[in-house]
């Protein structure tokens, strides 16, 4: 027998012993009794899926320990002694695990090359991750892109000794930025549900604040 199949087995064995015994504790909570063995095997769940979760259930429970004495570590003693808190992050738990896994995923998939399959929204995904991982490229265009977004949006006096204002109001210009890269300066602007009657859409205007001085403030 293969090693994977004697994990498989293990792996239902252990998620029939978890599903019975919650099975069972529900049983009695709920003043039945015990249900027969025909009726709880009729109970289980032996999907990929579940047996996935009974085992991660399992291994994340330090059974050692007497759940009526400290029940936090025998849900989840195991998992904390196995997950250590990163030096760049002050906690660690299932969603961040989780989200680091995913992370993983979506690289495969943005690295995938382009196929007939992805549509309009996967393509433009993978093309924009190609693009900021391609080092060669990124070394050999330098900062002409932002040049010239720089100098399409009025030019800046630091880059250009010769500067001179653009012709364009400011009003003009926040509408570009917002239009051509859906960011806000000075004021953000938004179409949204209309907080006395959510029926109605409505041009939204605030202020936005500028966290800089705040930050020297604190800093100070």
């Amino acid at each position: 027998m293969s090693t994977s199949a004697i994990d498989v087995s293990t792996i239902k064995l252990n998620s029939e012993k978890i599903i019975s015994v919650v099975g069972a504790h529900r049983n009695v909570s709920q003043g039945s009794g015990a249900s027969s063995a025909g009726d709880e095997k009729r109970t289980l769940c032996l999907t990929e899926e579940c047996v996935r979760t009974a085992s991660s259930l399992l291994s994340a429970m330090d059974q050692a320990i007497d759940p009526c004495t400290d029940f936090f570590q025998y849900a989840c003693g195991t998992w904390n002694r196995m997950h250590v808190i990163p030096e760049d992050k002050s906690s660690i738990s299932t969603f961040e695990v989780m989200a680091d896994q995913l992370q993983v995923v979506l690289k495969g998939l943005l690295e995938d090359p382009i196929n007939l399959r992805d549509n309009d929204a996967t393509r433009k995904a993978k093309l924009f991750y190609n693009s900021c991982t391609n080092l060669s490229d990124i070394r050999k265009v330098g900062d002409k892109p932002i040049r010239q977004i720089i100098a399409q949006l009025g030019g800046w006096p630091v880059l250009n000794s010769n500067w001179t204002a653009p012709s364009f109001s400011v009003e003009t210009l926040l509408g570009i930025i917002r239009s051509n890269y859906n960011e806000g300066y000075v004021i953000e602007q938004w179409v949204g549900p209309d907080d006395k009657n959510s029926s109605n859409n409505i041009l939204q205007v605030i202020c936005i604040i500028f966290v800089l001085p705040f930050i020297v403030e604190m800093l100070g």
